[in-house]
């Protein structure tokens, strides 16, 4: 019974870290993204 419960919060454990990793890729793909259009001085387009 005992392993079921280390499996279960293993694998909630690394599910979690893959939506955050995930959550923190998508948001900083994006930063990343608009700071180089910024910083080649094309804002406008």
């Amino acid at each position: 019974m005992i392993e079921y419960f280390w499996l279960i919060l293993s694998v909630g454990c690394i599910g979690w870290y893959l939506v955050i990793l995930g959550y923190v890729a998508v948001r900083g793909g994006a930063d990343i993204k608009q700071m180089l259009k910024s910083l080649s001085g094309k804002e406008n387009e």
